[in-house]
């Protein structure tokens, strides 16, 4: 039984915040700040109760009885089978800890941090690739150009997809995106082709791998099963797409906001003559631009902590973009200052604990290598104005077109 004398946090009287505003478009960060400042780290908006700072965000993302939106949410909204399907065999969040773990544990053993540095010369290769695309094309958009190809390339040959089937995986996986749309509704067509074709081109490659292992994280899958236990193969397709969706578009945007970061603020040649500063660079640009802006979390039961009260089946909002600027953790944290990080310490943008991203490391690796690529190759950077950026209230931000100037070195 919850605590009688618990306060309900939709009963509180908090600051409430307009996400859809003009005001929120023009300064979300300001707006957060005076409401993390006025609601003790918690503000309303239509989204539900949202929790601004490091303390309450880390917590809650690290707590087991909240969980993420499930295949029951979906089914209320009208969602095709193959979704439905997903969001109960490849969403670890929505699963019961016992499933959720030995689900991880496999693929945990099969993505390891060894594995993901044997495709560091794929990585290298890929980046090289598409900066001769995006050099010589005429737009030099580095989002159509570079950051929407580059990651979903290199994770779908790291998977094991076959050369020449690339292109037609990565039109549906592209197609992905539209698990973020609000609504979502709208893409419910081209979210059952993507879901239906990536499931079959999925448990075929792994058909083969039985047959002919390589090094791809797919034969790792198999070798994880015959020592954690076997998985179901909607299981194994749908934590692989989950990866492709939560890796690939969310590092496309999150590469791109880095690269505008390191450009804007004047770093691009230091980087480019000392490389080994590169990967703190980039935490630090998670840090004060996450593209995952926020997340959703429901009590599947009332919940109480401390003196609060979390009513069963009512979600909250972690506010990752007003936790990362949380000056109790981040002292004076508008500057961007890579000697601050501390990948102990600063965790949001890839989860907690048990939740702690499965593709961290290889998103991580791929970022990397991006920038040295870019930072190698292009000299005398610049930002071409206007940046044309995901709404300022979108569950995902950053950089949508990104123009360049720039010479090659």
């Amino acid at each position: 039984m919850p605590n009688a004398a618990a306060i309900s946090i939709e009963e509180m009287d908090l600051p409430i915040i307009d996400v859809l505003s003009p005001e929120y478009s023009a300064a979300p960060l300001e707006v957060l700040r005076h409401a993390r400042e006025a609601g003790h780290g918690m503000t309303k908006s239509h989204r539900g109760v949202e929790f601004l700072t490091y303390a309450w965000v880390g917590s809650l993302l690290n707590d087991n009885r909240f969980h993420t939106v499930d295949a029951q949410h979906f089914a209320q909204k009208g969602a095709p089978d193959s979704l439905l399907r997903w969001a109960r065999d490849g969403l670890l969040l929505s699963m019961e800890k016992d499933r959720h773990d030995h689900v991880r544990r496999v693929f945990s053993r099969a993505f390891t941090l060894r594995r993901v540095d044997q495709h560091r010369d794929l990585m290298n290769e890929v980046a090289a690739k598409w900066v001769d695309s995006f050099a010589a094309s005429p737009d030099h958009d580095l989002v159509d150009d570079f950051t929407l190809h580059y990651p979903m390339e290199v994770l779908c040959r790291a998977i094991g997809v076959p050369t020449e089937e690339i292109p037609r995986f990565l039109d549906a996986a592209l197609d992905l995106h539209l698990l973020a749309a609000v609504p979502m509704a709208p893409g419910f067509d081209r979210i059952d082709q993507a879901l239906l074709t990536l499931e079959e081109y999925v448990l075929d490659i792994l058909d083969r791998r039985r047959h002919q292992p390589g090094d791809d994280f797919l034969s790792g899958l198999i070798e994880a099963q015959a020592l954690e236990g076997e998985l179901t193969q909607s299981e194994i397709a749908g934590n692989v797409i989950n990866l492709l969706f939560a890796g690939a578009g969310t590092t496309k945007l999150q590469l791109a906001s880095a690269i505008k970061l390191f450009v804007q603020l004047g770093l691009w040649e230091e980087l480019a003559a000392h490389p080994d500063a590169v990967p703190a660079a980039i935490e630090e640009a998670m840090r004060i631009a996450p593209v995952t802006q926020f997340v959703v979390r429901i009590p599947h039961q009332d919940v109480v902590i401390d003196e609060y009260l979390f009513p069963a089946k009512r979600r909250v909002i972690l506010n990752l973009q007003a936790a990362s600027r949380d000056p109790e953790m981040f002292p004076d944290p508008d500057r961007f200052d890579p000697d601050r990080v501390d990948l102990a310490r600063s965790r949001l943008p890839f989860g907690w604990g048990a939740h702690f991203c499965l593709g961290a490391a290889f998103a991580r690796s791929a970022m990397r290598e991006a920038s040295l690529e870019l930072t190698r190759r292009l000299t005398a950077v610049t930002v071409i104005e206007p940046v044309e950026h995901a709404p300022a209230g979108a569950m995902l931000g950053g950089p949508e077109h990104l123009r360049l100037g720039f010479e090659l070195r």
